[in-house]
């Protein structure tokens, strides 16, 4: 059984992450779909998976969409996943697990919410940078999926990169990295006034 886990940005999955899932073939194999989100909505992600796996001779059995804490906005959805979506999450591998077992070589396909065409990606305008505090040990260049972080000079970001997934801020030993301006505070707080119910 394959288990097939993607962040969602924007309500889809990233395109580098798309493109890599392109590659990944199977012959009638069971998969589950797992896809995580900031606790705005996963809009088309979990529909875009499971079509991928589907196209690329996977069997979905199980479709599921998980809150995390936000990458961006770290107010929205703090502390998530907490007990009890942990308990949803085991509930989830529970259910999958039996109608792996109960339902192999009778597959039905799965309903799975969202809409094709899918949502048209929207880049988010905030991109992180680094400050002073930068000692450019390449730390975050190295981990950065979309290659946005300049090797030579970690310091550097290239926007047209950048997918704002902010793995560069958690890795950063130095707490150098993050998203800075009037722009990533004023939309950060109206984010959060529109996200924060559970």
């Amino acid at each position: 059984v394959a288990v097939i886990g993607m962040p969602v940005y924007s309500g889809r999955i990233p395109t580098h992450c798309a493109e890599m899932l392109a590659k990944l073939k199977g012959t009638n194999t069971p998969a589950i779909a797992v896809v995580v989100y900031g606790n705005r909505d996963y809009d088309d992600a979990l529909l875009e998976l499971t079509d991928i796996l589907t196209n690329n001779g996977f069997l979905v059995y199980g479709a599921g969409a998980f809150v995390a804490q936000h990458s961006i906005f770290p107010s929205v959805g703090k502390a998530r996943p907490d007990q009890s979506d942990f308990h949803q999450i085991a509930d989830f591998a529970r259910q999958c697990a039996i109608k792996l077992e109960q339902t192999a070589g009778n597959e039905k396909p799965i309903n799975v919410k969202g809409n094709s065409p899918y949502k048209k990606i929207v880049p988010v305008p905030l991109r992180p940078s680094a400050d002073n505090n930068c000692i450019s040990c390449g730390i975050c260049a190295n981990v950065c999926p979309s290659g946005a972080i300049n090797k030579e000079n970690p310091k550097l970001t290239d926007k047209h990169l950048c997918i704002s997934c902010a793995t560069c801020i958690t890795i950063c030993p130095q707490k150098a990295r993050n998203f800075r301006g009037i722009l990533d505070k004023v939309f950060g707080k109206l984010f959060a006034r529109m996200c924060r119910n559970r």
